[in-house]
Formats: C-alpha cells, sequence, structure tokens
C-alpha cells in the first residue's frame, strides 16, 4: 500500500528502500522497479522507543542514544538478512516524523530530499535540548516534538545501513495508497478517470488560471495533431506522446503572464510546477520541455533536462518539439487563419497544403524561421504547397 502511494508522487526505479516510520512500528519494503519484493515490520515505531528508552521532557543522555543505536542496529540487522545483497539505488521515508524533517532541512517541491549529514546535525541539535525546547526552537507541536528524535535515529541509521546519503519524502502515507488500491483494484476507476479528454481539460483549466489565450493554444494543438499524424506511423510514434504533444501545444504560452520576452523559460517553470491530471511528473516535465522549445533554441544537450534524456526519447522529444515550432509558426498572427491543414509525409519531404481565405504570408515567413528542428528530425525538408 506504501508502494502505492509513494508512486503517486514518484517513479520507482531500479532498487528501492521504502519505510514507514509509526508510532508502533517501523515498515520496510523492498522494491526492484515498481516491484515489490520483500517487506518487514520491526516492532520499533517511535512510541515505543520513547517510552522505553527516553526520559520525558528531558535531552537525550550518551548512555540513552547508545542502547537506541543497539537496539536499531541489531533489529534492522535480522531484517537485512532478507534483502538483496546488491546496493540500494533510493531510500523512501514515509510518515509524519519523516515530512516534519524533510520540511526542515529538505528540499524540493512534491517530493522533498534532505541529505544524511544533515539529518545527523538535526539529530545531533535536537537530542541535546527538551522537547519543550525543541517546540520553541523549531516550531513543533507537542505531539511532535517528542517523537521526531527516535524517528531521526531510525532515518539516519537506515540511511547509513544501506550506504545511502539522500533521503526522499514524497509526503504520502497509508491513506494514499488506500485510496489508490480501492480505485484501482475494487472500481476500476483508472481509465475513465484519466481519459486524453480529462487530460486537456486539467490542461485548459490551468492556462485559464494563467490568462491563456485559448484561441491561439487550441489551433496550435488542432494544427499540431494533424502534422503528429502524418509522421507518427513512420517514426514509430504513440498515443502518449500525441497526448503529451497536445499538452505542450496547449500551454505553450503559458509564460507570457510572466514575460513575454522570455516567455518560453517561464511556461516550462509554470508547467513543471502546477499540477496536471492523470500524467505522471516525468511527463509533466516532458511537456514542460517541449513548451520551452517552441521558440528561440531548439532541444540539445545545453538543456540540462534534455540531456539526461535517454536517446530514443531524446529523438522522440526533437520531433514533437518539431512539431510544436511548426504548428505555432503557421498561426504567427494567432488568428487562426488556417481552417484546414493538409500534411503529408513522402519520401523527400513533408508537404504541407494550408487552406485559409486570409492571407498567408506572415505564416510562410515564419515557416521558414521555425522549420529547422523539425526537418533536422525528420531527415526532410518541409515544402509549403
Amino acid at each position: 500500500i506504501i508502494g502505492l502511494a509513494v508512486n503517486m508522487k514518484l517513479r520507482l526505479k531500479g532498487h528501492s528502500l521504502l519505510m514507514d516510520i509509526g508510532g508502533g512500528s517501523l515498515e520496510l519494503s523492498e522494491f526492484i522497479d515498481l516491484h515489490p519484493r520483500y517487506s518487514a515490520s520491526l516492532p520499533i515505531g517511535t512510541v515505543r522507543f520513547l517510552e522505553t528508552f527516553l526520559r520525558p521532557d528531558a535531552p537525550v543522555s550518551k548512555s540513552e542514544a547508545k542502547l537506541i543505536k543497539r537496539s536499531l542496529g541489531r533489529l534492522v540487522r535480522g531484517a537485512s538478512r532478507n534483502l538483496l545483497a546488491r546496493p540500494f539505488d533510493r531510500l523512501v521515508a514515509s510518515g509524519g516524523n519523516s515530512e516534519a524533517v524533510a520540511k526542515l532541512i529538505g528540499e524540493g517541491d512534491e517530493v522533498r530530499s534532505f541529505k544524511l549529514r544533515d539529518a545527523e546535525a538535526l539529530l545531533e541539535e535536537m537530542a541535546a535540548i527538551t522537547p519543550s525546547e525543541r517546540m520553541k526552537r523549531f516550531g513543533l507541536n507537542a505531539d511532535r516534538a517528542d517523537v521526531i528524535v527516535p524517528a531521526l535515529f531510525m532515518l539516519v541509521h537506515v540511511a547509513r545501513s544501506i550506504a545511502l546519503d539522500t533521503v526522499d519524502v514524497p509526503g504520502v502515507g497509508i491513506r494514499e495508497g488506500i485510496l489508490r488500491e480501492l480505485i484501482e483494484d475494487h472500481y476500476h476507476l483508472e481509465d475513465e478517470v484519466h481519459t486524453p479528454e480529462t487530460i486537456l481539460a486539467s490542461a485548459r483549466a490551468l492556462g485559464e488560471r494563467f490568462r491563456l489565450e485559448r484561441p491561439h493554444a487550441e489551433q496550435v494543438r488542432r494544427l499540431s495533431r494533424v502534422l503528429f499524424d502524418a509522421i507518427a506511423k513512420a517514426h514509430s510514434l504513440g498515443a502518449r506522446d500525441r497526448l503529451l504533444l497536445e499538452l505542450a501545444a496547449y500551454l505553450h504560452d503559458l509564460g507570457v503572464i510572466v514575460n513575454p520576452e522570455d516567455h518560453h523559460k517561464h511556461s516550462e517553470y509554470l508547467i513543471a510546477h502546477s499540477s496536471l491530471l492523470g500524467i505522471t511528473r516525468e511527463e509533466r516535465e516532458l511537456v514542460a520541455m517541449l513548451a520551452r522549445f517552441h521558440r528561440r533554441s531548439g532541444p540539445s544537450d545545453r538543456h540540462h533536462g534534455f540531456r539526461a534524456l535517454d536517446k530514443e526519447l531524446q529523438r522522440r522529444m526533437r520531433l514533437l518539439a518539431g512539431i510544436v515550432r511548426v504548428a505555432d509558426a503557421l498561426d504567427r498572427e494567432h488568428r487562426s487563419k488556417i481552417e484546414t491543414l493538409e500534411a503529408t509525409l513522402l519520401a523527400d519531404r513533408l508537404l504541407l497544403r494550408p487552406v485559409s481565405e486570409a492571407s498567408l504570408g506572415l505564416e510562410r515567413w515564419a515557416l521558414q524561421r521555425k522549420s529547422d528542428v523539425l526537418e533536422a528530425a525528420l531527415g526532410v525538408p518541409i515544402v509549403w504547397e
């Protein structure tokens, strides 16, 4: 259940250890990619440790700290015998205390992360003072100020045990996992809720919030679909690529509200840090990247996010970014002058036949300026007929 909840915020890859710190127990779950392999429930919750080892409203003494570490070591070693021998790639922590620690020393938005050295420093500082003093110094509630120290002992010990220096805290727990399980396994609502139509509706709602020019957004989205359908089969693009393209085409000018001059960069930031229904965080980052590439420079290794993608995804992103650039050029005046567009991919060119009662001189000029990315990705020129 915790794994389901975590995957609502981040996609597990490689060898991951999930730890859920509760009042009565510590749950350890091993994952290979998205698949659970082993789990253990250890009787070392924060309240148990508090009642067993620590004095009320007092700092943690050296003897108490030593006893806690010894008990943690014994119990975690017993559980680790069943874990795979190869190193872990990621440590993910959940529970109220983990979230409180991440709020104090973590970085990030949806998923906060903190370093082991910072957790060790925080533990040393908190252990040296009373719970009452922790409330004043760190702004903690009374029911958090005493149990956060046992939780820090657990976080530090587990991170050290698997030799990782970073802990990720997605801010979800059992409640979110149960809700996700009910939706997916019992009511089978996943596909019904996250249809392309509802996902696009979410994008339109985001556009309304930032006063996006809707007629232009819809025109660029419509033209992008025509271009995509013309090249998809020949270049192995799928339905999910089409959906991400439509989202990027619709939201490409989202950053105009911040600053028209560099709005492509602001579009990337706003999309990446907004909520869009029905797509993963990784997909949202791809949409944001495509929006950035709709003007000025196209995809290249100078962009950190693009450089981090694998070669196949880079290939598809060049095609999709090229499509958004061409579609945007074909509505250069933001007047939706092109009524219909025919696009045909031939062996030696991509042929465009726009139909309009208005003059398209400015659109033809804009196409010449912005066709380079798609032409390079296709390996053929774009010809206006």
